[in-house]
């Protein structure tokens, strides 16, 4: 067992110089459940990074925005699955693992209207900064879900 872990936004500052001898245009997927680290780390490296966004709970969320300094932010992206599922996963498996606590094995729904969740992020090539951004949820064939937009 680690003793300690290394600090997400100084292990963030140390990759963002390597990135930036690179490219100007710099995404940041956060894998974190806890929404105030994400927002946290977005407010850190605004202006530094073109855009961060996380992911984990595959729920999309509505807080997308452009911080003060030009980076896009928004909580979670959603995912890519069926609809009438839970996570993405047939639902009976998982209530039963919540009723008996249970091992069970979770099966991916392939049954069903399937949904692909994200954001479309406009970024200034010149300045690597976000001009735009916009959450979008479309089911099968492309037809747009309200997102609440």
């Amino acid at each position: 067992m680690r003793d300690h872990l290394a600090c997400l936004f100084k292990t963030a500052e140390v990759l963002l110089k390597v990135a930036k001898e690179q490219t100007d245009i710099v995404i940041i997927d956060m894998h974190a459940e806890a929404t105030s680290e994400k927002i946290g780390l977005a407010y850190f490296l605004d202006g530094q990074v073109s855009a961060v966004v996380g992911t984990h709970t595959h729920v999309l969320t509505a807080d997308e925005r452009i911080l003060p300094k030009g980076t896009a932010f928004i909580s979670d992206l959603g995912m890519v699955g069926a609809y009438d599922a839970m996570l993405g996963l047939k639902k009976e498996p998982i209530i039963h693992h919540l009723l008996t606590q249970m091992p069970t094995r979770f099966v991916v729904e392939t049954e069903g209207p399937m949904i692909m969740c994200g954001a479309c992020i406009q970024i200034d090539t010149k300045t690597g900064k976000a001009e735009r951004i916009e959450r979008i949820c479309l089911e099968d064939g492309g037809v747009p879900i309200d997102a609440g937009q």
